[in-house]
């Protein structure tokens, strides 16, 4: 059984779920902004399947509206007295939009290397988690993490090979 609400508390919480979900990108763009990201990216050793540096931005801007649309629809579904898969779900969300934010700050802190390579493997982790519990919970919330989901492992997969193609980096 779902939790009676006010009419305007959805919309409000769900700004409340963009309002934090935009802070983490903030947190990466600024990261990213104190580099010359097109020269830098541009400059690098990269696998012939490494996107053009253009397309990272449109590319995070749709995973963020779906990552935070998934987790409002987790708190749609929040019953009478919060459920262990509903704790779950936020504990995993909040901790993969931490190293979401951490990730940009090592990757152009310690450009390409291993540790960028870590963060973003803990990353991918987390947000495969989220998948897994937030499907016991909502599917269209988890649906919705899927596509941020694999873009995290292809972007696990990008960051070992710049580490390992750029080794003085």
């Amino acid at each position: 059984m779902n939790v009676p609400q006010d009419s305007k508390l959805p919309l409000i919480t769900l700004l409340g779920y963009l309002a934090a979900t935009c802070a983490a990108a903030v947190i990466g763009s600024y990261f990213t902004l104190q580099v010359s990201i097109t020269q830098y990216y541009a400059a690098l050793i990269k696998p012939a399947w490494a996107p053009p540096g253009w397309i990272f931005a449109p590319v995070w801007t749709a995973l963020y509206i779906c990552m935070c649309l998934a987790i409002w629809q987790v708190w749609r579904k929040k019953p009478m007295r919060p459920s262990r898969a509903y704790t779950q779900a936020h504990t995993c969300w909040w901790g993969q939009l931490a190293l979401n934010a951490l990730w940009p700050v090592v990757f152009w802190l310690k450009p390409a290397g291993m540790a960028a390579f870590v963060v973003c493997a803990a990353l991918a982790v987390a947000v495969w988690g989220c998948v897994a519990i937030m499907r016991r919970i909502s599917m269209v919330a988890a649906v919705l993490m899927l596509p941020y989901a694999c873009w995290v492992c292809f972007a696990t997969a990008l960051s070992w090979a710049l580490w390992r193609m750029n080794a003085a980096v």
